[in-house]
């Protein structure tokens, strides 16, 4: 059969004007040619003609119902996207465009995730550009230079989220990077400065060797679990930081009871 204008919530975030043809049989429910439309802008099957959507229902308990897409995202609002993930104040914005290949999700254990696809931002704010600092603060905030695309692929599986070809550009620099995210919940990326004259320096006038040199000249890493993440600036020489200990979280303390007045 086929449904249209559906209307519906998925992990948080609001989705309507869903249409898509559906099957089901004992064994699988399935759904092609489908288009919703997401904060602003829309998720579709990459391919009208191919499954946007398997589930192989569960066997018997101990073999769950396993899940696989194949989606592709388009004019999607950062901004509101990170709102609805429970990011209320995050002070990032743009157009996020890309593809998710669900490969396989046993039950509900994200653990085990086996996934890839490709994520792009433009025309974004994505934070202030962390060099020449010092030049810079003499700027006013709105002026200052900042990211304003990015583009990464991920790929998942064996509980590791591979990150690479990671860019961010802007218009005083260019930033590429690569690393992975553990889901024990540990991040590690080093990112590079992959051009220190911006996107429009022109080539004749910047020969291939000058640019290499600046570019190998500072890196940044990005570490450490999650809920205590660090960045640290290393120059050529210097060596990369060292992983950090998982350090254990601290006990809740009780607060002592106000008085009345």
């Amino acid at each position: 059969g086929r449904f249209t204008r559906g209307s519906f919530r998925l992990l948080g975030h609001g989705c309507d004007e869903a249409q898509a043809e559906f099957e089901a049989d004992p064994s699988q429910f399935t759904l092609r040619s489908l288009d919703l439309r997401v904060h602003g802008g829309k998720v579709a099957g990459r391919d009208p003609a191919a499954k946007a959507l398997a589930y192989r229902f569960a066997r018997s308990d101990a073999e769950p119902g396993v899940l696989s897409t194949d989606l592709q995202v388009r004019s999607v609002a950062l901004n509101e996207f990170l709102r609805d993930c429970g990011l209320v104040d995050a002070p990032y914005s743009g157009t996020l465009e890309g593809t998710i290949r669900l490969n396989e999700l046993h039950g509900a254990d994200l653990v085990d995730l086996d996934a890839e696809g490709a994520l792009a931002v433009f025309d974004g704010n994505l934070g202030q550009v962390p060099l020449f600092t010092s030049i810079y603060a003499l700027m006013d905030e709105r002026n200052r230079p900042r990211f304003d695309q990015m583009s990464v692929q991920f790929k998942t599986k064996d509980r590791v989220l591979e990150l690479s070809n990671l860019q961010l550009s802007s218009p005083l620099v260019a930033v590429r990077g690569e690393g992975s995210l553990s889901l024990d919940g540990y991040l590690y990326v080093v990112l590079t400065t992959d051009n220190f004259f911006g996107g429009n320096a022109d080539m004749l006038v910047l020969p291939q060797v000058l640019q290499w040199v600046t570019s190998s000249i500072v890196r940044f890493h990005l570490f450490g679990y999650l809920r205590d993440l660090r960045a640290e600036k290393r120059w050529i020489a210097q060596r990369s930081p060292r992983r950090q200990m998982l350090t254990p979280i601290p006990p809740r303390v009780t607060l002592p009871k106000r008085s009345d007045f």
